[in-house]
């Protein structure tokens, strides 16, 4: 652990400060009343009886509506497929044939890599 250089003058700066420190005056016996009083002068309502403002519940049934809304619209437009050009399905085609023939049939010549046949040297 680090320790503070001057360790010894912090010892008799805390010893001057404690000689030397004045005494504390007692508390007056109103003191907080005349806390309160302040208090009150800056700010009648604070220490009156508190009211409590009732928020009709419709301020409440509009944020629902209005997020059901929101989340209805944006669930409509993400289950909504996107329309796909005729050349992206002719390729999408192409490739779900090539992969099935593969799949069932024998592999296409000039494999580089296969797992049934063994290397010879």
């Amino acid at each position: 652990m680090t320790q503070f250089p001057n360790h010894d003058q912090d010892k008799d700066l805390v010893h001057f400060l404690r000689q030397h420190r004045p005494e504390v005056p007692p508390a007056s016996a109103d003191l907080e009343q005349q806390i309160l009083k302040d208090v009150e002068m800056w700010h009648p309502t604070f220490l009156s009886a508190p009211t409590r403002h009732r928020r009709s519940p419709l301020w409440l049934i509009q944020s629902v509506v209005a997020a059901g809304l929101v989340a209805a619209i944006v669930g409509y437009r993400a289950l909504i497929p996107t329309q796909t050009s005729p050349a992206e399905l002719a390729k999408l085609e192409t490739f779900m044939e090539s992969n099935w023939h593969g799949t069932i049939g024998d592999p296409p010549e000039g494999d580089v890599f296969s797992m049934t046949e063994p290397v010879t040297n």
